[in-house]
């Protein structure tokens, strides 16, 4: 049996009656033997194998003076955590004509190259034998047609690619010859930087973390999705610390063709890397230092102005 007191922020009134979860039983503010004067949460534990719904500990949880959204989320969040044997298969879509090109975004279709790893995708999930699999992937059609040999598929338009803008269907050299301010700006801060009328990395991170406590809820799931988005997961299941997101985040390598299989464990999570091809084109821009003189630019004000100069 355990008791720990969470303590989540200043005490108010929870308003919400007693209500009965599948999971657990939630009790809002009741009679406590402790007088605590700030909101918390007790967890007690009723026992192992009890629980009909995750098959392992059934938990009474007491919510007393929980209020505002973060105290609501970290809740949520919680309870969204199951003890359960489960593999997350993280993917990006098959290789697609625009990433033969080397353009930027849009919403092309396949390559051959692409038709035939969404095949190789199909046979090694059949190897892999999971059950009760479900395929998520994001609205874009070139992870749909990867997911078209599976079953049970669902669409999630928060797991879409990073939206550049102005300079989608744009390639990398283009940029950097027609707009040179814009292609240092962002690699002075890829993190951060925004394109115009367009996205940055922070604003994808923002943007799926609805979706994380959802992915938290499933067992077994193939995630097929883009480069932004999958460097965003893999990040949030390496527990990379969040001041080191803006320098590790926009330079993790995740190839096309390759599944990477996560398996949370009680001391993290284990993830293995395997290649199935074919050959694809490698879209992974490594880090590039910008000229000295762009370091005097503080990154907002730049950003900024160059927003609105376009």
């Amino acid at each position: 049996v355990c008791d720990p007191s969470v303590v989540l922020g200043t005490p108010q009134t929870y308003p919400t009656p007693p209500t009965l979860h599948n999971r657990c039983l939630i009790s809002h503010p009741q009679p406590h033997p402790h007088t605590h004067p700030r909101s918390h949460v007790d967890l007690t534990s009723m026992g192992v194998g009890m629980c009909g719904w995750c098959g392992g500990v059934l938990c009474e949880w007491q919510l007393h003076k929980v209020a505002g959204a973060l105290q609501h989320r970290i809740i949520r969040f919680l309870m969204s955590i199951h003890p359960r044997k489960r593999s997350i298969y993280l993917t990006r879509h098959g290789e697609s004509l625009y990433n033969k090109s080397k353009r930027l975004g849009g919403d092309s279709g396949l390559s051959q190259a692409g038709i035939r790893y969404s095949v190789a995708l199909k046979a090694f999930m059949q190897r892999e034998n999971v059950p009760d699999l479900k395929v998520w992937t994001s609205s874009m059609q070139r992870t749909i047609q990867t997911a078209a040999l599976f079953e049970n598929v669902t669409s999630f338009k928060a797991l879409d690619e990073l939206n550049a803008g102005q300079f989608e269907g744009s390639t990398y050299e283009e940029i950097k010859e027609k707009h040179p301010l814009v292609n240092e700006s962002r690699s002075l801060n890829k993190y951060y930087y925004r394109y115009p009328r367009g996205e940055s990395y922070k604003d994808v991170v923002e943007r799926l973390e609805p979706l994380l406590v959802e992915l938290e809820r499933e067992e077994n799931l193939l995630v097929v999705s883009h480069q932004a988005v999958a460097r965003c997961l893999l990040s949030y299941f390496n527990t990379i610390p969040h001041d080191k997101l803006p320098k590790e985040l926009p330079y993790l390598e995740v190839p096309l063709h390759t599944v990477l299989k996560v398996t949370p464990t009680t001391q993290g999570c284990t993830i293995e890397k395997f290649v199935l091809g074919p050959d694809a084109v490698n879209t992974h821009q490594p880090q590039s230092r910008p000229p000295r003189y762009w370091m005097l630019v503080p990154v907002p004000m730049y950003s900024f102005w160059l927003e609105a100069y376009h």
